[in-house]
């Protein structure tokens, strides 16, 4: 039987050294997260006009939340660095390098979002003018119909009037200049009213070329609302757009919050892409609570500390299991109380940070001031995940052991007496 419990007392040992060796090779701590952005937070990026106060996104969308991956590892080395609660080290090892992802995942919305609206103000421009003239044709003849009915009878309904718009849309997104972009939408609006002359109920004498600077007037109004016109009179890039709006979103809520305004302005050799992301990067730096900031380098200290701690109580065991093994008296290891109020600290740190985080976390209510949050997952693991599912393994051997160990003093005891 002594043989049977040296063979345990060396499988401690091995399990004891494979331990250590994986705190020290592992990230000493890990981070997953799911967050969930409010996408009507964010789509105040967005200017509102009369033609687009109307779209619902969370309808365009299917949802009002999207969901961004946050991750970052950090070594013990990482740890040290993180612990003296320097924020610059913390922004660079722990969110910055997950902008680049958020960025990417917002992009997409944002762009949807975007090319939505102006598709939606572009149409809804086209009908409202249409409208109006078809209204004052109608003054002309004194007929009984309204624009409505004219527009409905002759097919000039939402679909129409969305085909229509492409030409427009693709205009703006050419760079045109406003003039440029007037006569595309003088063209359609005479289109559209030689149609509803099909009906005889309308006058089209009072839709003449005297009336495109009224068109253009309201091309204009539309497309200062939406900031899309130049300085030099071209309107606005519709892909640029989405960087346009989201840095001038950005540079806004920003405005009180640095004490350098200079970091708010675009660079010269700065693209509006390399522009936005620089300010988004800018914007989740200076939004992070100290609360955050804290919580890290507290949680990096405990970890350092508690590493070198939990390490020596499993050397500790180590050593002692190898004398006691060579020992003829005694040939059990024992586990003491330190390893016990180590092994509860592990589990804690370990089992319980992931637990707390992962299922406890989201159920909170967390106020997220002006940042753009309405959910958040985290699952966070430390070195102390292996720690405690290896004093729990060891705590179910200790059962065998035991038994092992009771009988190995009983076959003692009877060979003295």
């Amino acid at each position: 039987m002594k043989l049977i419990l040296r063979i345990f007392n060396l499988l401690i040992v091995a399990a004891s050294i494979a331990t250590i060796i994986l705190v020290f090779t592992l990230p000493a701590f890990t981070f997953n997260s799911n967050v969930g952005i409010d996408l009507i937070k964010l789509s105040k990026f967005v200017p509102e006009s009369e033609y687009s106060k109307d779209i619902k996104l969370d309808e365009l969308l299917g949802t009002d939340t999207i969901h961004v991956g946050i991750k970052f590892r950090l070594t013990i080395g990482d740890l040290h660095k993180t612990m003296g609660n320097d924020k610059e080290t913390i922004n660079e090892l722990i969110i910055s390098e997950n902008v680049h992802d958020i960025y990417e995942t917002v992009t997409e919305p944002v762009n949807l979002i975007t090319e939505y609206t102006i598709r939606t103000v572009i149409k809804n421009l086209i009908k409202s003018e249409v409208k109006d003239y078809i209204d004052n044709a109608l003054k002309e003849t004194g007929s009984g119909s309204t624009a409505e009915d004219i527009m409905n009878e002759v097919g000039l309904n939402d679909e129409y009037f969305t085909g229509f718009s492409e030409a427009l849309y693709t205009v703006a997104n050419s760079g045109a200049t406003v003039d440029q972009a007037t006569d595309v939408l003088y063209s359609q609006i005479d289109d559209a009213i030689a149609l509803a002359d099909g009906t005889g109920q309308i006058d089209t004498s009072v839709f003449t070329e005297d009336d495109k600077a009224n068109v253009k007037d309201a091309l204009v109004d539309a497309l200062n609302e939406l900031k899309l016109i130049n300085s030099d009179n071209t309107i606005v890039k519709v892909s640029e757009i989405p960087y346009v709006y989201f840095a001038d979103y950005l540079k806004n809520e920003l405005t009180s919050k640095v004490n350098n305004p200079q970091e708010l302005l675009k660079g010269s050799a700065e693209n509006n892409h390399d522009y936005t992301y620089r300010l988004l990067n800018l914007f989740v730096t200076t939004n992070m609570p100290d609360t955050f900031y804290n919580i890290v380098s507290y949680v990096s200290l405990g970890l350092f500390v508690g590493l070198f701690v939990f390490v020596g109580i499993w050397g500790i065991l180590i050593v002692f299991t190898l004398f006691r093994t060579l020992s003829k008296k005694k040939p059990w290891t024992f586990f003491g109380p330190l390893f016990w109020i180590a092994g509860i600290l592990e589990i804690i740190l370990g089992l319980g940070l992931t637990i707390f985080g992962k299922f406890i976390l989201p159920k909170l209510d967390i106020p997220y001031g002006d940042i753009p949050i309405n959910s958040i997952v985290l699952a966070p693991r430390t070195y102390a995940l292996v720690l405690s599912i290896m004093f729990i393994c060891l705590v179910i051997f200790m059962i065998p052991y035991t038994c092992v160990k009771v009988s190995v003093k009983g076959n003692m005891k009877k060979g003295d007496e």
